[in-house]
């Protein structure tokens, strides 16, 4: 009985938390050694600004700035 609350409740986290997972328009996906590393790139006449996350950071932590940034400057995120 309690194992299948656990699995019922980790089934649920997970749908919850797979539910909110976005992406930033026009990302790409490259292979570099052997890794995935997701990307996005929006090039403007102008100096760059770049936005890097680490320590196993999503792209999609940038959803909210790079597209206001990215409208008259050159921007890259991964």
């Amino acid at each position: 009985m309690k194992t299948k609350l656990l699995i019922e409740c980790i089934t649920f986290l997970m749908v919850a938390l797979l539910s909110g997972c976005t992406t930033l328009q026009g990302a790409l996906t490259e292979n570099i050694n052997n890794r995935q590393v997701e990307y996005v790139l929006v090039k403007h006449d102008t100096g760059t600004v770049v936005f890097e996350n680490g320590l196993g950071g999503e792209i999609n932590w940038w959803e909210k700035v790079f597209p206001e940034i990215s409208k008259d400057i050159t921007a890259f995120a991964y």
